[in-house]
């Protein structure tokens, strides 16, 4: 089946979900994609946007650069303990990152199973930040959403990823028969 990732910030227990932004939850679907998981996390991590030409827009200062200087991981559904140097709790992120106050009892049916799943973490104390994301990278590569679950990412026409993908196609095509 494989691992699944989920990028956080552990100094502000944030997360982005991959799902919400069209992509799927293994490595390389993330880091193959266009506009989505990748591209958030890079707008997540400058520090110096806004200063020159071919910086992203800044319309999202509430996005752009929101976790420049803190420790980010990409934490999957297998990490153990002793991966993250310095952090006692890395193989509780994954499982707090999903959970939340309302979904807690329909994953984790009983409080062992649950403090077995989330350790020192209450439901809900990481914050998922994808509809930030969603927004940013909306605006800043024109994409359009899907509403719920693993979402659909479209690209707008006239778009920067609709082009490449048109630059991709043939102009023709010779057949022998």
């Amino acid at each position: 089946m494989g691992q699944y990732h989920i990028p956080a910030n552990l100094d502000k227990k944030e997360f982005i979900h991959p799902h919400r932004l069209g992509d799927g939850l293994k490595l390389w679907e993330q880091g193959a994609s266009q506009g989505g998981t990748l591209c958030a996390l890079h707008a997540l991590l400058v520090i110096s946007n806004g200063r020159g030409g071919g910086d992203y827009i800044t319309d999202h200062p509430e996005f752009v650069g929101r976790w420049g200087g803190d420790r980010i991981a990409v934490v999957g559904d297998y990490t153990e303990a002793g991966d993250l140097d310095g952090v006692d709790y890395a193989e509780f992120i994954y499982s707090a990152c999903g959970t939340t106050k309302e979904n807690a009892k329909e994953y984790y049916p009983t409080a062992k199973e649950l403090k077995a799943a989330l350790g020192p973490f209450k439901p809900g104390e990481w914050t998922d930040i994808s509809d930030l994301a969603r927004a940013f990278l909306s605006d800043q590569w024109e994409l359009d959403f899907g509403d719920e679950g693993w979402v659909t990412r479209t690209p707008r026409p006239g778009s920067v990823f609709s082009q490449a993908e048109a630059a991709m196609k043939p102009d023709f095509i010779i057949g022998i028969e």
